[in-house]
């Protein structure tokens, strides 16, 4: 039986008898707070024998609490937590004892049209594809660049995956999913689909508030720092901030941060932890980019060429990115 505390977003919550107490709203704020003032990403899954059923209405409850929460936040935290949900799911579908059933209910959900293909080799093993409408596709296709549609294999309108690329295919389903059902709260607060009351919408808010307050006192709010006393000019402070909120960053992007934060003396490691904010993170192939670039040693490049990459942010009136100093 599928475990719906896994995708809590399947599941409306007027469906349920659930009485939303205000330690909800509690656990709520701690869980975000943990979110959004860590520079990682891993989700915390549990084990369905861990899961009670009031414990799971719980954790339903508490995933649209968190969107209404979130809807009166900027849309870099709609990002950030959206890129978490998706990564848990995923997470959970590569254990998922119910995988087969698991599927069927969030293509139903996000109406992915797919046929599993099964191939039988020789070796007695056999290779599964899932071969999706390309229309579906490309309306959920990762950013990525191996998942352009022009480098995949498409026959009959259907574009062939493996396992894995019908996994990451889901996850970025997930995530559109709840940055939209976020955005549609942030415009129609009470008029919102899952039907909650005004009082709940009011106390979302307070807690809202409440959260930014706290996160910008602890100076967590506008993005990453490893050393606050580093002087980091506005064009790197700008990518700390897009990958804190969880945004795809392109090569020339990746490449210039981590050139500059090893330059200033940042441990390989917490470079690699910062990474770890991406969508599409892989440790591995993050950690060989880092250690390749610090064997090249290359240069930074100097403000014309940030230019050139479409990374200047601001005037700073200085010729190289390690020239910037704070203004006391």
């Amino acid at each position: 039986m599928l475990r719906y505390y896994k995708y809590p977003f399947l599941v409306k919550i007027s469906d349920l008898e659930i009485n939303i107490e205000d330690k909800l709203y509690e656990e709520v704020f701690t869980e975000l707070y943990k979110l959004f003032s860590s520079n990682q990403l891993k989700p915390v899954l549990l084990e369905d024998f861990e899961v009670s059923q009031a414990k799971e209405k719980d954790m339903i409850a508490k995933f649209a609490i968190s969107k209404l929460v979130l809807s009166f936040l900027d849309t870099g935290k709609w990002n950030k937590f959206s890129v978490y949900v998706s990564k848990r799911v995923k997470s959970y579908l590569s254990y998922e004892k119910d995988f087969e059933e698991a599927v069927t209910a969030l293509t139903s959900f996000f109406k992915i049209r797919y046929i599993k293909d099964v191939i039988r080799q020789a070796s007695s093993a056999q290779k599964t594809n899932y071969l999706v409408h390309y229309v579906d596709y490309i309306k959920y296709a990762p950013l990525e660049i191996e998942y352009a549609l022009g480098l995949k294999v498409v026959h009959n309108k259907n574009v062939y995956l493996n396992e894995h690329e019908f996994v990451r295919l889901l996850e970025a389903a997930t995530k559109k999913h709840v940055y939209d059902s976020i955005n549609l709260l942030h415009r129609l607060h009470t008029n919102n689909t899952e039907n909650l009351s005004e009082d709940l919408v009011k106390k979302a808010k307070e807690y809202a508030d409440r959260l930014k307050l706290d996160l910008f006192s602890k100076n967590t709010y506008n993005g990453v720092a490893f050393n606050q006393n580093m002087d980091y000019p506005p064009c790197v402070q700008k990518l700390l901030e897009r990958l804190s909120n969880s945004e795809n960053l392109n090569h020339n992007s990746r490449w210039y941060l981590a050139l500059f934060l090893l330059k200033k003396g940042v441990e390989d490691n917490k470079i690699v932890q910062l990474f770890s904010n991406a969508p599409d993170f892989n440790e591995q192939i993050t950690t060989y980019q880092v250690q390749f670039i610090k064997k090249k040693n290359y240069s930074v490049p100097n403000c014309e060429h940030i230019k050139s990459m479409s990374l200047c942010v601001a005037d700073c009136k200085i010729k190289n990115p390690l020239q910037y100093r704070k203004k006391k």
